[in-house]
């Protein structure tokens, strides 16, 4: 996986570069370009993987992470946040700030969306299983990369005009990146044993306290 997105990336470069590949459709940029449909192709995987996994594991309160990564699509797909985003910075009025009004109804959106999707998943946390709340700790760090490259980094390449090229390859190159990682890992969500698997999170918080507690 991260083999193909570092392709992805080279060739979004050498057409920087204007050596070769001068095609729209293969800068990682671009609507409806390569890299995106590939970054739909994972995340219509990671979906069918959670189901799969809450039907194998037996684990219903994965159904939860299905619906957030439901809208990853939809969003990625219909451009959810910037047609919305736009239709609110054009009907409102937004404060001057370093955000463009566009970028501020982006962000209205994702946060809204983020709000809903995550307290969906919040209310399921203390009901759920020690393993789904275990997977829900791992999935929270890699989406964490998500929202910082797709959320943070968006914004800021929204709302200044220096270094587009690069805002956008860091952008656009982080979430194809971090889109890879979480189908990795519900990969092996799926296909291990549950009593076999060894949680990202856990791992991590157990040798911190083992070395420092």
């Amino acid at each position: 996986m991260l083999a193909v997105d570092l392709a992805l990336v080279v060739i979004h470069c050498l057409k920087l570069l204007n050596i070769c590949f001068d095609r729209p459709f293969f800068s990682i940029e671009e609507d409806r370009g390569l890299a995106e449909l590939i970054q739909y192709t994972q995340e219509l995987a990671i979906v069918v993987l959670l189901i799969l996994s809450a039907i194998r594991h037996k684990i219903k309160a994965l159904y939860a992470w299905v619906a957030l990564f439901v809208y990853v699509v939809a969003d990625d797909a219909f451009s959810i946040h910037e047609n919305v985003g736009k239709y609110l910075s054009d009907s409102g009025e937004f404060a001057p700030s370093f955000f463009r009004p566009q970028d501020i109804g982006e962000l209205i959106v994702s946060g809204s969306a983020g709000l809903i999707l995550f307290s969906l998943i919040g209310l399921c946390y203390p009901r759920g299983s020690s393993a789904f709340r275990s997977i829900t700790h791992d999935i929270i760090l890699l989406f964490s990369g998500l929202v910082f490259f797709g959320v943070f980094v968006d914004s800021i390449h929204g709302a200044i005009n220096a270094f587009t090229g690069e805002l956008g390859l860091i952008e656009d190159g982080g979430e194809l990146v971090v889109i890879s990682l979480i189908l990795v890992y519900v990969w092996a969500v799926f296909s291990v044993p549950m009593e076999k698997q060894v949680r990202v999170v856990d791992g991590i918080w157990s040798s911190v306290r083992a070395r420092f507690f």
